[in-house]
């Protein structure tokens, strides 16, 4: 079919690393039905993001940016992202991220686009800030909620939030993360690989520990080593795969407690969600939560889950059912948790079992993708 008998779709994403909102916009943009859709994506910057595109043959247009707020380089940013509108004429515009969600939405509308739908990967005035820039943040949601014609949450606990923005509860719809099974390597090629390619030296018979995810302030990983550094037995390894800002402080932090020979960050490891089964636990302690893919990669591995109790995580992990549930930063409890599980090969394989069976039940991605269609077209 020629792509002009096609409704033309542009994602937007403020950055091209690779992250959750990142990995959303990625298996939605080379899933969408290629008879109904001719994708393209915008981002700023160059990254994995744009490049794994690229290769599924769909167009980036990149833009030079950065994370925090800068007023000429916001305006810099707006006036690009009209301009490709104006020019591409799509049909719908899908925006990622929170300044994409506000810029994205206002360039749209002025560009005439007739669809600007918004993904809310966890709402920005859930993270832990200063009063002031909470309400700051809270407002900014607002007044872009005013632009977008439907808002997505990943999470029924976001579109809980959604209510307090004024006539944007209206346009939420609840359509939660799901993914396609990775293919996941078996438990000693995995740990092979991890030995060989990450210098990752185990004690003996050691309980592995595992966790994905980005080294940044909202994941938690600080309280994850304060938690394994309470453990007195050093019959463990944990292993952090990710990269992030925040990966000199951790270093130092593992330094300092002696845990050099325990703690390991591997980095980034492409198709990481292959190499779950290392691990006997999985571990994701963050602060602020979407609807987390490495919780629903992990539980596809069958393996029992500690998490923080946040944004959409109760929905997937049932405190003593599917897996343990902890306040966010509280190390005491991670640490009990993480014992607890170490001790117990019986309720690890419990936990593990349930979560894998509670996945294939709720979490399919045919469903989400179908879901997110259904919502470009009303």
């Amino acid at each position: 079919m020629d792509k002009r008998n096609k409704k033309k779709i542009i994602f937007a994403i403020t950055r091209s690393h690779w992250g959750g909102a990142q990995r959303y916009l990625h298996d939605i943009a080379i899933h969408l039905p290629k008879n109904e859709f001719y994708v393209q994506a915008v981002m700023g910057n160059e990254g994995m993001l744009a490049e794994s595109l690229r290769k599924e043959n769909i167009p980036v247009h990149t833009f030079q940016t950065t994370r925090g707020i800068g007023i000429f380089q916001e305006i810099k940013t707006f006036f690009a992202l009209w301009e490709l509108f104006r020019n591409e004429k799509p049909d719908i515009v899908h925006l990622n991220s929170s300044k994409m969600g506000g810029l994205g939405a206002f360039a749209a509308r002025l560009a005439g686009v007739p669809r600007v739908v918004f993904t809310a990967h966890g709402w920005a005035f859930h993270e832990n800030r200063p009063f002031w820039q909470t309400y700051l943040i809270l407002f900014s949601s607002w007044a872009s909620s005013l632009l977008h014609h439907a808002i997505i949450c990943v999470s029924d606990y976001d579109k809980r939030a959604a209510k307090r923005l004024p006539f944007a509860y209206k346009k939420c719809v609840t359509i939660k993360n799901a993914v396609r099974e990775p293919v996941f390597l078996e438990k000693k090629e995995a740990r092979g690989l991890l030995k060989k390619e990450y210098g990752v030296q185990p004690p003996a018979k050691s309980i592995w520990v595992g966790t994905i995810a980005e080294l940044t302030k909202n994941k938690g990983i600080l309280h994850l080593i304060h938690a394994l550094g309470r453990i007195p037995e050093r019959s463990w390894t944990c292993v952090i795969i990710g990269e992030g800002e925040k990966r000199q402080e951790l270093r130092k932090k593992i330094a300092r407690l002696g845990l050099e020979k325990n703690i390991f960050l591997a980095g980034h490891i492409k198709d990481a969600p292959t190499l779950l089964k290392a691990f006997d636990i999985f571990v994701l302690p963050s602060i602020k939560e979407g609807f987390p893919y490495a919780l629903l990669e992990a539980g596809s591995a069958r393996l029992p889950v500690i998490a923080s109790e946040v944004g959409g995580v109760p929905e997937i992990i049932h405190g003593g059912k599917t897996g343990l549930l902890t306040p966010p930063k509280n190390e005491y409890m991670l640490t009990s948790h993480i014992q607890t599980l170490m001790d117990n090969a019986k309720l690890r394989n419990h936990f593990g079992t349930a979560l894998n069976e509670k996945i294939g039940k709720e979490f399919r991605f045919d469903t989400m993708l179908a879901q997110t269609i259904e919502a470009y077209k009303k």
